[in-house]
């Protein structure tokens, strides 16, 4: 029954993805959510999971019919270099005689997520952001409310979110995406201070301390941004909501005892994580400079060091480490390559005001990623290619970048840009 209903909402994504952009979007956050918690997204065939292959296929196949929307060649050489990561991490394990391409595309499965980035990067001028942004952000009340209800021992979960005799949403990300929208330029939501707590309390009950720490720290450097976008203090600022999170989140991660005590309910992954990276470090070392591609873990070279009794060791991925999982993929070359694209769209979202909630969340995952691989899984990969979108067309905007507009001026030019353009 499942697969049917996947099938028949895939076939409703491809037409969305083709004639509605902004559906599409919206859609694709359903389905990638399993239908917020209500139905597995899995098409297993032959103990294949298709799923993911197709809905992220289906932005691919779209946004090369729609390449022609690509005029601006900073979103062409975004669209480029993330074309030439994935393809390097195919091809790297092949020919380096290590298993076959179709191992290799198996194991890029996660990669695919940026598939949906270089859609929405292609349609960007026909998205109603502020339409996909409210969806995420009520989505993000609906999981907070969740926690919280279970929180009081009430057990309302949906069934793809039931996590032994707690909840686990999967997409908390989407809070604190959420909570920093709320408190931007762009959003009119009202009763934000009860919001706020709501979102909070949920990211706090989703028990991930970086994603609460973090949120913490990062949501009052965001007023102070937008408040002084003009100042040139902002170097400091900048310097500052950079550095802080960072140290605060790799101390605690070097303080494995304080760090395990503040994450209990989180431990089993916690504790052994230390083990886990020097597994994965003795592997890495081999290849530190270029890293193995998306290696499968049947691959032979693997299997001689990985362990088959440990779920957690018999892979080189790794979803509790991003900067591990970035080594093991593309190295220290790589890597360094790979993160200069967000730290570019934190340069390009100072060139106007509303783009500070994005730029706040895309530092939130260099911070995040020390212990949550968002660069490289979903939970970070489909907020970060709103972030980049939103980012790219804000500039590009003819409304929104014409000399001499104030900011405010800018924001009404934007929502008359949102009227003109969208609805489609």
């Amino acid at each position: 029954m499942n697969i049917a209903i996947n099938i028949l909402f895939l076939l409703l994504l491809t037409s969305w993805a083709i004639k509605k952009p902004t559906r599409f979007v919206i859609g694709y956050f359903i389905y990638v959510t399993a239908y917020l918690g209500f139905f597995s997204r899995d098409i297993l065939v032959a103990n294949i999971e298709f799923g993911t292959f197709i809905s992220n296929l289906i932005p691919l196949f779209c946004a090369v019919m729609y390449r022609n929307k690509l005029k601006d060649k900073t979103s062409i050489y975004i669209v480029i270099a993330l074309l030439l990561f994935y393809v390097y991490g195919l091809f790297k394990p092949v020919i380096d005689g290590r298993q076959n391409i179709i191992m290799s595309v198996i194991s890029s499965k996660a990669h695919t997520f940026y598939f949906f980035v270089i859609y929405v990067i292609t349609l960007k001028d026909s998205i109603d952001f502020k339409k996909v942004f409210n969806f995420i952000f009520y989505t993000s009340i609906y999981y907070s409310a969740l926690y919280i209800i279970n929180g009081f021992g009430i057990g309302i979960r949906p069934p793809v979110f039931i996590k032994g005799d707690g909840i686990q949403c999967c997409f908390d990300s989407f809070m604190t995406f959420s909570l920093f929208y709320l408190h931007s330029q762009l959003c009119h939501i009202k009763k934000k201070a009860i919001y706020t707590v709501i979102l909070i309390i949920g990211i706090y009950l989703g028990d991930f301390f970086s994603l609460i720490s973090t949120s913490i720290i990062l949501l009052p450097f965001l007023s102070i941004l937008i408040k002084n976008w003009k100042n040139k203090a902002n170097i400091i600022i900048f310097a500052a909501i950079i550095a802080v999170p960072i140290f605060i989140a790799f101390s605690f991660f070097q303080e494995s005892q304080t760090y395990k005590e503040i994450t209990a309910n989180q431990n089993n992954a916690i504790e052994t994580r230390s083990a886990h990276n020097e597994f994965r470090w003795h592997l890495i070392d081999k290849e530190y400079n270029w890293g193995y591609g998306f290696i499968h873990k049947d691959s032979h070279f693997l299997s001689f060091f990985t362990n088959s009794d440990s779920q957690y060791m018999n892979s080189l991925s790794f979803i509790d480490s991003g900067y591990t999982d970035l080594m093991g993929k593309f190295g220290l070359y790589g890597t360094i390559l790979f993160l200069l694209i967000p730290l570019y769209f934190i340069k390009q979202g100072f060139k106007n005001s509303s783009n500070a909630f994005c730029i706040i969340f895309i530092i939130q995952m260099f911070a995040v990623n020390i212990t949550w691989s968002v660069f490289t899984y979903q939970m970070g990969i489909i907020l970060l290619a709103l972030a980049y979108s939103y980012i790219l067309r804000n500039n590009n905007s003819k409304f929104a970048i014409t000399k001499g507009l104030k900011d405010n001026q800018s924001i009404v030019a934007h929502k008359e840009l949102n009227t003109y353009n969208y609805g489609k």
